[in-house]
């Protein structure tokens, strides 16, 4: 086997870690994503127990919706008529309750993510790698290519002699 052809064999190996690495990442997106439907003219609340920490809040509706997360102290943010919002709160401790409202006549579709700046901070950082990864195969790849078909250029010029 020419150096050509084992370089892209390694700048395929490199992408594949790169896709397994992505899949393995939005998986995990898809665990820290809720989605809760609620019905016409109703309140869905969700209870949290959150240690000290940073934390992001992102919702999504298919149809405008109203939010607020409170605890015992009080109302700590509310938004009304939104179909996206990305908040992040800081110092969160203790007992939450995040209640959505649809105050329209249609069912809501709402996709939700609470989690703390740390956790979604890993998944950027595994998305990212894997970019890197991904960028260093395709690379790889095509300097493979180049010596394959240098290679065999060379191999022509001697067998024509």
């Amino acid at each position: 086997m020419n150096k050509g052809i084992a370089i892209l064999v390694a700048g395929l190996v490199l992408i594949g870690i790169a896709v397994g690495i992505f899949a393995l990442a939005t998986r995990n997106v898809e665990y820290m994503n809720k989605v809760i439907y609620i019905g016409p003219n109703s309140t869905k609340n969700i209870d949290y127990n959150l240690e000290k920490d940073t934390y992001i809040l992102a919702i999504h509706s298919d149809i405008p919706v109203d939010y607020s997360l409170s605890n015992s102290s009080g109302v700590v943010i509310h938004e009304e008529n939104i179909t996206q919002s990305n908040k992040t709160l800081n110092e969160l401790q203790g007992k939450y309750t995040l209640k959505i409202i649809n105050p329209n006549n249609s069912t809501a579709e709402v996709n939700l993510i609470f989690k703390n700046q740390e956790s979604l901070l890993s998944l950027s950082t595994y998305i990212l790698g894997s970019a890197g990864i991904c960028l260093t195969g395709i690379i790889v790849v095509i300097v493979g290519i180049i010596l394959a078909l240098k290679g065999r250029k060379k191999e022509d010029i001697e067998n024509v002699s």
